[in-house]
């Protein structure tokens, strides 16, 4: 009893020792007043966003702008929130607007320069419509012009020659890419803005002056995703320019895909990820394979004729009379597409889709063989305008927007702006080459055009009319018997679903 009790009392003082320690320091340590603890919030979403958890990086972002809108971290807690609205998210109406804020609400603070860079992303993303594209350069031009000497001179004058690039003004892009490289040769944005001085030059035919741009990338430093690009982009060159004349531009790869069960059965279209994974469409619906080929989901249901992916990396895809949009959670979206009648009355239904694509700005263009015509769709089945007219099988569109119509019953491709204007025209027969059965088409990170023949691959530079290279693989040696869709990946290797083996045959 007596042992019980000291053992209680000993256990007591014990504790009255540790609360008066901690009370002690208590005293001695002040209360973190609202600065610190925005600061450590803000700390802590810039750790979620280096170990990619975006999630958890937004809630402390958003807690600091929503409880803490006084401290000094809360303009880069606001402008954290539009960069991930716009770059992981791809919501670009929102990031405008969050941007916009960052402009309103802090004036003053360091993070106005960036914020105008990001609104004009944001716009250009939204569309390149002649409003958006004068509002966006106005937001980057600022930047040198009220900001000079800031950290976001360089993104601003990078993200200037972008836009320019794929509005197809080489010369005025290239100033832009030359001022980053002399102003901030070290930079990351000196390395982009070769990467995209490669990719204006090599649309613009100037193919020495583009490999000459990627080496410099590739010398610049030993590793990191420019660099990596770099190699990439002049592989393609490489392939399609310096190779021997005796060498194939394509070898048969010895991997092959074709799933968990050994076959692929029906496929209607080939697209990849923006992470490398291979979307799979066909009577059975759209499914997602790995690296090694092995299904990792199903992203659609019901039998689908064409499929595209959205800038967000989602799956539009087209049923006779219904589109499938992927959202991230099962059930997928169905959307039914409507067009103004053309003399009045009600409504038609579009109810034999045949072709898909998505634009930059996130707007579907779809095929309707029975209305002849290919029309344009906000993301969702807003109806925007006609688009071309044809009865068009399958469609693609480049890094620039530039949209290529392959139309097999009359066995020709068509190529058009963003606007839908008619730009080049591949014919039936030309000069070394003759399409016989052109199934799909596609175009690589450069903007060459690549059209699968059944039996066979032709590949044309940009706005050329008559073939760069034609490559085939013999049925008789056991190559490509009867190819119906096609993928490019980032080094344009080539994915070709053969009908008659059942799988994906790999050229590199």
């Amino acid at each position: 009893m007596r042992a019980g009790r000291v053992i209680r009392v000993a256990a007591l003082g014990a504790w009255l020792g540790i609360a008066a320690m901690a009370a002690g320091a208590a005293s001695a340590q002040a209360p973190p007043t609202p600065e610190d603890v925005a600061r450590r919030q803000y700390a802590s979403g810039l750790e979620f966003l280096r170990a990619g958890r975006h999630a958890e990086a937004l809630k402390d972002f958003q807690t600091v702008v929503d409880s803490y809108p006084a401290a000094s971290v809360a303009d880069e807690a606001l402008l954290a929130i539009a960069r991930y609205e716009l770059e992981v998210a791809r919501d670009a109406t929102k990031a405008q607007n969050t941007a916009e804020s960052v402009l309103k609400r802090f004036p003053a603070s360091d993070s106005v320069a960036m914020a105008y860079v990001v609104a004009g992303q944001a716009m250009v993303q939204q569309g390149l419509t002649q409003a958006n594209v004068d509002a966006a350069l106005a937001s980057f031009e600022r930047v040198p012009r009220l900001f000079p000497g800031t950290p976001a001179v360089a993104p601003a004058l990078f993200a200037a020659g972008d836009t320019l690039r794929r509005l197809g003004r080489c010369e005025e892009a290239l100033e832009r890419f030359g001022r980053v490289v002399l102003e901030y040769p070290r930079s990351v944005w000196a390395a982009r803005a070769r990467l995209s001085s490669a990719t204006c030059l090599a649309a613009a035919g100037r193919v020495p002056d583009a490999m000459g741009a990627l080496y410099r990338v590739s010398a610049m430093a030993p590793g990191g995703e420019s660099v990596t690009a770099a190699r990439t982009l002049g592989t393609i060159l490489n392939r399609l320019y310096v190779r021997p004349p005796a060498q194939p531009a394509y070898v048969a790869s010895e991997r092959s895909v074709a799933g968990a069960g050994g076959r692929l059965r029906d496929v209607s279209a080939l697209a990849f990820a923006p992470d490398g994974s291979l979307y799979v469409a066909g009577k059975s619906g759209v499914s997602v394979l790995d690296s090694r080929g092995m299904p990792v989901r199903a992203a659609a249901a019901g039998e689908i004729r064409d499929m595209a992916l959205d800038p967000r990396g989602r799956a539009v895809a087209v049923q006779r009379a219904l589109v499938v949009l992927e959202t991230g959670k099962p059930p997928a979206s169905l959307v039914t597409l409507t067009v103004p009648p053309s003399g009045g009355g009600a409504a038609r239904v579009l109810d034999d889709l045949s072709a898909v694509a998505v634009l930059s700005s996130g707007d579907w263009l779809i095929a309707d063989r029975s209305t002849r015509a290919v029309y344009r769709f906000a993301a969702g089945g807003k109806y925007l305008g006609p688009f071309a007219t044809g009865r068009i099988s399958r469609i693609a569109v480049d890094p620039s927007d530039n949209v290529a119509l392959l139309d097999r019953d009359a066995k020709t491709v068509s190529i058009h702006d963003r606007s839908g204007r008619a730009v080049t025209r591949i014919a039936t027969k030309g000069t070394g080459y003759a399409l016989t059965n052109p199934e799909d088409l596609e175009f690589d990170p450069l903007g060459y055009l690549y059209i699968l023949d059944r039996t066979s691959v032709l590949v044309f530079a940009p706005k050329a009319s008559v073939p760069l290279v034609t490559f085939s693989d013999p049925a008789a040696a056991g190559g490509l018997r009867r190819g119906t869709a096609l993928a490019v990946d980032s080094a344009a290797r080539l994915y070709i679903y053969d009908d008659a083996a059942e799988r994906v045959l790999v050229y590199q």
